[in-house]
């Protein structure tokens, strides 16, 4: 079965036009000289596949963390349901481990009892523009300025650098973003329920 991108409209001079959409391969073909119907049909087929791949890749490069998602990783939700290729990262402790999706190579994923927890990242590209995060990735604000913007979110001094952390908890506190904020940048961001985002030593 093929599919096409949202639309796509191929023509020919006055000789073939074929219309794509988004359902199963749909073609209507209006044409005055039969001899180029193959041809505009293969150029408008190889459009699709091209608008396709960078569709998904454009979706690829502009993943960001939310409160109970990243891409496909929905935390609470047990491993075994989300149908994703993974590599084990660490020993198993406490029920606690470390894994990597091969889709998100980026992403470190801890799950806890066969349920996925929280994510872990350096990657300050996961961060959204609408998130108050992006003003501290950008240096558009001081942390001084950041905490009276923003006083909802909880500062705390940092375990072993200089530096604090900052948790951006969901309505209901169930779920956090949180960063570690050391020497004036964002170091690491992490994801997911509560506690388990909050750990400073992970599994350990």
């Amino acid at each position: 079965m093929l599919y096409a991108p949202e639309s796509l409209i191929c023509k020919s001079g006055q000789f073939l036009t074929i219309t794509l959409t988004t359902k199963p391969l749909e073609v209507n073909i209006h044409y005055s000289q039969p001899i180029y119907s193959l041809i505009v049909i293969f150029i408008c087929l190889g459009i699709s596949h091209i608008s396709a791949a960078n569709h998904l890749t454009n979706n690829t490069d502009t993943l960001k963390v939310h409160h109970d998602h990243f891409g496909s990783i929905k935390f609470g939700e047990r491993l075994t349901d989300t149908q994703l290729a993974f590599t084990i990262q660490s020993t198993l402790v406490n029920e606690c481990q470390y894994i990597r999706f091969d889709d998100y190579p980026n992403v470190s994923v801890m799950v806890v009892n066969h349920v996925i927890e929280r994510i872990d990242t350096d990657q300050l590209n996961v961060i959204d523009k609408e998130s108050p995060f992006y003003e501290l990735a950008s240096h558009s604000l001081s942390l001084a300025d950041f905490s009276k913007k923003y006083p909802d979110i909880e500062i705390a001094p940092h375990e072993y650098e200089n530096g604090v952390y900052l948790r951006w908890y969901n309505s209901s506190k169930t779920k956090a973003i949180v960063v570690d904020y050391i020497n004036d940048n964002i170091d690491i961001i992490k994801a997911g329920r509560v506690p388990s985002v909050l750990y400073i030593e992970g599994c350990a």
